[in-house]
């Protein structure tokens, strides 16, 4: 039996651009996915992306990522900011701020590989070493 990890990013999208953020959190997750793979495997999970794109009058949610309907922030220790974001501005013509975070004590733009692999493995129950096996 397949268990299913639905991950959802979200993001803002313009004339098929993405900000720079948001492309650095997505080859993360991506990176994280591949990293966990072999233990998702093991452990009988299915990982599934869906993109959700946004308009740019919801730019407060760019940059957020779902881990079964649930947001990473509630999974594991991650505080959202909104920071100037000269990318978004780009992409809009507009002075933007859009999400960054606070982790382990360091600010970020993006989401970072390692809060994803916590997030992933808090979520599938995986610990370092693979499935958590109840005996």
């Amino acid at each position: 039996m397949n268990n299913v990890l639905n991950i959802c990013w979200y993001h803002l999208e313009v004339d098929g651009q993405t900000c720079v953020r948001c492309q650095t959190t997505h080859r993360a997750l991506v990176d994280a996915i591949s990293h966990l793979k072999p233990q998702l495997h093991r452990g009988g999970w299915q990982v599934r992306i869906e993109e959700v794109l946004l308009l740019p009058d919801q730019i407060g949610q760019s940059n957020r990522c779902d881990f079964n309907g649930k947001p990473i922030e509630k999974i594991i220790d991650i505080r959202i900011r909104m920071s100037e974001c000269p990318s978004c501005s780009s992409l809009t013509g507009n002075s933007e701020c859009c999400r960054s975070i606070e982790y382990q004590g360091k600010s970020y733009d993006e989401i970072p590989f390692e809060a994803f692999i916590e997030a992933i493995r808090k979520t599938t129950s995986l610990s370092a070493f693979g499935p958590v096996i109840n005996l």
